[in-house]
């Protein structure tokens, strides 16, 4: 659906397409929020519409700022994926068992062993094995930090922040079957600021169910 009709289906459910009681700028703006929202609550492999890749990207000492990265990533933290990246490869390194892309394992910042590789020289990763982590454990504004440093030039794919709405032809970047999960979540948000309680709880029923149904095949994979 493009933004224009995902306000229009949202009117129809809110008995209000003409804009009255509730501003198509408003509407905009709970949408939008559920983008975000479902973005978290989604299982990363549904969300391949907001794959990104930055390629020969150098890590100097082995740090790299995902602040610089454009399209930002949007945080996402899951089973697989840390600070909204889920994939770092090896393009350059030394050792050169590095090259060819090798994918770098994650690793926690809080990992001891992290502190043992610094530290002392005789706890350095295996040869040819690689990690990636956080500079400390804040991750809203995460440094990306390789171990071994020495691996220099890397790729980063993360996800991106989905693109506002707005009362337009553009479609929203969501996959299809995931619209109406969106509009189920706003018409509940709605509802329940002018406390139509069971009205709320119903359209979040149908989401809940729907975003746990996209989810179980994944989950039962884990």
């Amino acid at each position: 659906m493009t933004g224009q009709e995902m306000l229009n289906e949202l009117g129809k459910r809110l008995e209000d397409t003409g804009n009255v009681s509730f501003t198509g700028a408003n509407k905009l703006i709970v949408l939008n929020n559920m983008q975000l929202e479902l973005f978290d609550r989604l299982d990363r492999r549904l969300l391949r519409p907001f794959e990104t890749q930055s390629l020969s990207v150098t890590a100097t000492d082995g740090v790299y700022k995902l602040s610089t990265l454009s399209p930002a990533p949007q945080p996402k933290e899951g089973r697989d994926i840390h600070g909204g990246v889920y994939m770092v490869r090896a393009e350059s390194a030394t050792p050169a068992d590095l090259l060819g892309g090798n994918q770098l394992e994650w690793i926690d910042p809080e990992d001891p062993r992290i502190n043992g590789w610094v530290n002392n020289a005789y706890l350095t990763p295996l040869t040819g094995k690689g990690y990636w982590t956080f500079d400390g454990i804040d991750t809203a504004r995460p440094i990306l930090k390789l171990i071994p440093t020495a691996t220099d030039v890397i790729a980063i794919n993360y996800l991106n922040r989905p693109t506002d709405l707005v009362a337009s032809a553009v479609e929203c970047e969501f996959d299809e079957p995931q619209h109406k999960i969106l509009i189920d979540m706003a018409e509940s948000q709605i509802w329940l600021s002018v406390n139509q309680q069971v009205r709320s709880e119903k359209a979040q029923a149908r989401s809940d169910a729907a975003i746990d149904a996209l989810n179980a095949p994944f989950q039962e994979t884990s």
